[in-house]
This record gives structure tokens, C-alpha cells and sequence, in this order.
């Protein structure tokens, strides 16, 4: 009843027209306000089916859940505030995996996964900080693998993922700010590359690989083992990085080579809630 008092008492003096915009308008905001409540009541009323699920998991306040998603094995998972995870096609799920009890997966605040993997093998851990974003412009979904035990991926705040894929049996480090597009960071040869790679016993060559803040890897770029990148640094299509590369470059190619040196008179954007 208020609102249609407070309707008439708008109507007064208006044309027929105006009345119609007005009871139209009144309408529409009713609705969306209703949408908006219903949103709201579907997220809270998934979160707690989720938690009933996943009881050893902890799940913050404010987590929004859709689509295909689901936590494997009874590591330590935690996850931040307003984190957001939609499964955009039921061939690109969100899935948590922790293959050993004392495997971590750490995620910050505010973060935003659609079609990503996170898996840790062993006693491994996945450290994500606040902010950061994990998208799916192609079929290729984003995968965040720890592939051996006490191996360890970080992942610092507002960083962005297009399709990744992050593989650590030793230790890689992503410092805060950086874009990755479809690339391929891997820090093991997977194989020896001596001629007894055939031999169970030879060993394997790991080295830690550390991105800068800032940095842009371009789509299709891979970043081998024992690579450090320098802050703002940007690593063309295609490159393949084997040796590391100083700050404030453009490097493209194989092999690669600088090609360009960036402006340090123009300064990393700061965001608002940095100030």
C-alpha cells in the first residue's frame, strides 16, 4: 500500500504517460530487487549444501558457488572471502584435488575461478593471494599442478590466468600484478635428458622458477626451469625463456632476445584500495 500511495503522489499533476513511466519504473525496480534477494537466498542456501559436503573444508563467508565444482581428497583447503567459482561448461569445472592428507590449498579474498584446476600432490601446497583472477577465453581450461612432495606454488595478489598452466616439482613463484595468458610455466624436465633416461634411478633437473611483479606472459609463451623475470617485463608470443630476463624489457623469440626497453618514467598502475 505505501507504494502505491507514494505512486499517486508522484502521479499528480503528470500526463497519462508520465503516471505509465512511473508505475513501469516502480515495476522494474521491484522486480530486480526480488532478483536480487532470490541471488542472494541461492548462494547462501549452496554454500551451506557445500559445507555439509566438504565439512573439512573451510569456506569463508561470502562464497558463491555454480555450475560443475568439486573438492577430491582430504588435504587442508581454505578458502577466502567473496571467492567466486562458476563452472562455465561441463567440460570446464572448477576441481580442488589434494592427494595426501597433508597437502595445503591456500586461496586469498575475492577471488574468481571459472573452469580451473588446483592440485597438489603429496605434502605439496598451493598458496593464491587476494584478488586473483582465473578466466577461460578458449576451450583451454586454467591448471595449477603441484607434482611432487614439499613442492610448493605461489601465487601473489591480482594476478590474472587465461588459460594456464602452472607445473611445480621444485618451487614457482608469481609475484603480484602479473597477466599469464595461455602459457606453460614448468619448472622440470620431466625426463633426463642424458642417454640413460630410460634408468629409474637417474635424476631429474628441477630449479625454481620466480615471475617479477607485473609481468605480461604473452599466449603460447613457456617459462622453463630456473627462470627469474624481472618486474614489468613482458615475454612475446610463442617465446620460449630458458635464461632469465632483466626487469622492465620486452623479450620475444627462439631463442629469445630483447627487443625492446620499457619507459620506467611511466610507473605501475596503483589500484584504488592500495592508495
Amino acid at each position: 500500500m505505501h507504494g502505491i500511495k507514494e505512486l499517486f503522489e508522484k502521479a499528480r499533476g503528470k500526463s497519462m504517460t508520465q503516471t505509465l513511466s512511473l508505475a513501469i519504473s516502480k515495476r522494474e525496480a521491484i522486480a530486480q530487487l526480488i532478483y536480487t534477494d532470490l541471488r542472494k537466498a541461492f548462494y547462501a542456501l549452496n554454500l551451506i549444501r557445500y559445507r555439509l559436503q566438504y565439512p573439512n573444508v573451510k569456506f569463508s563467508s561470502g562464497v558463491k558457488i555454480r555450475g560443475k565444482f568439486s573438492i577430491t581428497g582430504k588435504g587442508q583447503v581454505e578458502i577466502g572471502e567473496n571467492c567466486v567459482f562458476i563452472g562455465s561448461d561441463k567440460n570446464l569445472p572448477n576441481k580442488i584435488v589434494t592427494q595426501d592428507f597433508s597437502a595445503k590449498i591456500s586461496i586469498g579474498n575475492n577471488c574468481t575461478f571459472y573452469g580451473t584446476t588446483l592440485s597438489v600432490e603429496g605434502n605439496g601446497q598451493i598458496e593464491i593471494g587476494n584478488n586473483c583472477y582465473f578466466v577461460i577465453h578458449s576451450p583451454i581450461p586454467n591448471s595449477i599442478e603441484v607434482q611432487a612432495a614439499e613442492a610448493k606454488i605461489t601465487i601473489r595478489d591480482r594476478c590474472s590466468f587465461n588459460g594456464a598452466k602452472v607445473i611445480a616439482k621444485n618451487c614457482v613463484e608469481l609475484k603480484k600484478q602479473c597477466f599469464v595468458s595461455d602459457s606453460l610455466i614448468v619448472d622440470t624436465d620431466y625426463h633426463s635428458v642424458e642417454i640413460n633416461r630410460w634408468d629409474p634411478n637417474t635424476k631429474v633437473k628441477t630449479k625454481p622458477i620466480c615471475v617479477g611483479e607485473n609481468v605480461w606472459l604473452g599466449s603460447r609463451s613457456v617459462i622453463l626451469k630456473g627462470v627469474f623475470i624481472g618486474d614489468n617485463s613482458v615475454i612475446g608470443l610463442g617465446t620460449i625463456v630458458r635464461q632469465s630476463v632483466p626487469e622492465n624489457v620486452v623479450v620475444i623469440g627462439n631463442p629469445q632476445k630483447i627487443v625492446k626497453t620499457l619507459d620506467t618514467n611511466i610507473l605501475p598502475y596503483k589500484f584504488p584500495e592500495d592508495l
